[in-house]
């Protein structure tokens, strides 16, 4: 969860700069998104951590969360070959991996998809800008 919402962060950021192209909605579900992911990540490190440290803060979640976020994200390249070939350390390493490979191939698809109909777009709005010449009724184009 902690890594989780580190990441979050960061993508929600990304949508603020992106604003007037993402829209309202999408930004305020994400920020609801956001808050779900803190409330509910502090809450189970509460009680995960209550016995080892019963001084855990919201803040201490927040500072933890981004270096679980680079954790995750230096962790996941060097051990795609392992867990690709069979040699997890850990019994449920292959799971994991192989859900976060499929998270990363949604989110680049995603944002293929969305370059590429933001070029659609915008050759859309350059041949608005520049209509080709129309034909007159005698059937040649006007000068």
């Amino acid at each position: 969860m902690e890594a989780a919402f580190g990441v979050s962060v960061f993508v929600f950021l990304y949508g603020l700069l992106r604003r007037e192209k993402i829209g309202s909605i999408s930004l305020t579900l994400h920020a609801l998104l956001l808050i779900s992911i803190a409330v509910v990540g502090y809450r189970a490190n509460v009680l995960a951590l209550d016995e080892v440290n019963p001084n855990f803060s919201f803040f201490d979640f927040i500072v933890v969360s981004f270096l679980m976020a680079s954790m995750v994200l230096y962790l996941f390249l060097p051990s795609l070959p392992w867990v690709l070939t069979g040699k997890a350390y850990y019994s449920h390493d292959r799971p994991l991996i192989i859900a976060e490979a499929v998270l990363t191939a949604i989110a680049v698809t995603i944002y293929l998809l969305y370059r590429k109909s933001e070029e659609k777009e915008k050759r859309d709005l350059t041949a608005q800008d520049n209509p080709a010449p129309s034909e007159s009724s005698s059937g040649q184009a006007e000068p």
